[in-house]
């Protein structure tokens, strides 16, 4: 294949370099009949801009990164689909890094992003500490923080409302579903997603308090296979008929077999709620009742606003950039 170059086309068009450049930059000061000649016979000979030495000379890659806990979670594939959609038709491209909750693959992750000069990024990060922002902060390259955030509110973040998504988990299952014993399972305590669902989970169960409901916590990690062991020791420790709050929804699809292996029926004697609303919950044998958290709306807006922060435009449509979604209750059968 010839590499075709702004040379070739600047010598069939008849104009210098800096005119093509300028015409396929679409820099506004090229004449149009000769803007739209150009631009014909770029795409005639099948001209690809080189990204490379355009970043050299603008200092920008068109790149936009985008950094998550767990790729194989359909919840985050949403949010990157969204992300995706919004950054590309700003004209910047996505390049995805998966850290599997693992510290050590995120600060490698940007390192590799900080040499690559991306233009901004957007993270899901593991930890929202002072190591953490230390880090990234040095690095000067604008980010994002997606459904996770710390209780600084200085940073930039897009999340929803875990402390009342919790709470409405726990309400459910109490008021709907008669359960006076409910299990929660949830993520690794330096989550703060983790503890904002644990407050909003004790503060429903403080409002019924006279009825004397029973909350027990389980901190596991967040994959399926270590939900499903875990919900065979809590089946072995707790007496049915009692109420099951997972963390997310594919971690609660591994309670859900464990359920159904011992021979108990869902909701009957073990009533389930996920969190999120993964695309699999409606279709699982037992339809899962869980919260829905607003994916798309969070990945398209964390786009906005790290293309905002790249182009440096500090007036938004949002007075803060602490932006926070409210979660919904979506009844099924389990």
């Amino acid at each position: 294949m010839i590499n075709v170059t702004i040379k070739d086309i600047a010598k069939e068009a008849g104009v210098s370099i800096n005119t093509v450049s300028r015409a396929l930059n679409n820099k506004g000061d090229v004449n149009e009949n000769t803007q739209n000649k150009i631009i014909q016979i770029a795409k005639k000979l099948n001209y690809i801009p080189n990204l490379a030495a355009k970043s050299l000379h603008t200092r920008k890659t068109g790149v936009i990164a985008v950094v998550i806990a767990n790729i194989a979670n359909p919840f985050y594939a949403n949010i990157i689909k969204a992300a995706e959609s919004v950054t590309r038709k700003a004209g910047y491209s996505i390049m995805l890094c998966d850290t599997s909750e693992d510290e050590t693959l995120e600060r490698q992750a940007l390192e590799m992003l900080v040499a690559k000069r991306v233009d901004g990024i957007l993270i899901v990060p593991v930890k929202t500490d002072d190591n953490f922002f230390r880090f990234i902060n040095r690095t000067s390259i604008p980010y994002v923080l997606m459904n996770r955030h710390p209780n600084n509110s200085i940073y930039d973040y897009v999340i929803n409302d875990n402390y009342i998504g919790a709470a409405l988990a726990i309400k459910f299952l109490v008021k709907k579903r008669g359960m006076k014993e409910i299990v929660y399972l949830t993520g690794p305590k330096h989550l703060n997603a983790v503890r904002e669902r644990m407050e909003g989970s004790r503060a429903a169960i403080e409002k019924f308090k006279d009825e004397k409901i029973i909350l027990h916590i389980h901190h596991i990690e967040l994959d399926m296979n270590t939900c499903y062991k875990e919900t065979k020791k809590i089946l072995k420790l707790y007496r049915p008929p009692f109420g099951l709050f997972v963390y997310n929804d594919l971690t609660a699809v591994g309670a859900m077999k464990a359920v159904r292996e011992e021979g108990l029926e869902i909701p009957r004697d073990v009533s389930i709620v996920g969190y999120d609303d993964i695309v699999y919950s409606s279709m699982l044998d037992v339809p899962l009742t869980t919260i829905r958290q607003p994916d798309l709306e969070i990945g398209r807006t964390a786009a906005e606003v790290i293309i905002q922060k790249i182009q440096n435009k500090p007036d938004c449509e949002w007075k803060s950039r602490n932006i926070v979604f409210r979660p919904e209750l979506i009844v099924r059968e389990s």
